[in-house]
């Protein structure tokens, strides 16, 4: 009899852990699923103490929940949040891990150009505001080509257009930073 209660002791403990296991790999998928928004709001917030931790958040728990741009992405986020924090280094080392895993995010090389303009480092923005520039006219044309396709939806039409819009401001910003700065 003491075999069968532990046994069913064991059983319990075991399916609880299950359970326990089951509700936190949800708890991090729905939290990581609701990330980007997260990071929208400490950014127009510019609050980037908070945007640093929601990153280091994402970047721990969030890379098997969601899709490899977005994942990479958040590198920019936090190359922004340590480039607002004056910690140079760690957003050049941030800027850098994205572009070495995800060579065509628009975010990770304006915040690389970023982070050279605001040290007065002219030698490495000039290159990095003209690759950022060639990375996002790139960007621009690649997300015209999908908006051609018939089968996207009205909200995958739209995030395109909001893209759209973010690689055009980049180019602005780029292009004038490139136009008082080249010789």
């Amino acid at each position: 009899m003491n075999k069968l209660l532990l046994f069913a002791v064991c059983f319990l403990l075991q399916a609880n852990a299950a359970f326990a296991q089951s509700y936190a790999k949800d708890e991090a998928l729905t939290r990581c699923n609701a990330l980007g928004n997260e990071l929208g709001s400490a950014i127009s917030g510019r609050d980037y103490k908070s945007l640093k931790m929601l990153v280091s958040w994402g970047l721990k728990n969030c890379k098997k929940h969601i899709d490899r741009d977005a994942y990479y992405e958040q590198y920019g986020s936090l190359a922004l949040a340590e480039r607002e924090l004056k910690n140079y280094p760690a957003a050049i080392q941030a800027a850098n891990e994205c572009i070495k895993n995800r060579y065509g995010i628009t975010s990770c090389h304006v915040e690389k150009a970023a982070i050279y303009i605001d040290l007065g480092d002219l030698k490495n923005a000039i290159p990095a505001a003209k690759t950022t520039k060639l990375i996002a006219a790139s960007n621009i044309e690649e997300i015209k080509r999908k908006l051609r396709n018939d089968y996207v939806s009205r909200s995958e039409k739209e995030m395109l257009e909001s893209l759209i819009d973010f690689n055009e401001s980049v180019l602005v910003f780029v292009n004038k930073f490139l136009e008082n700065n080249e010789k």
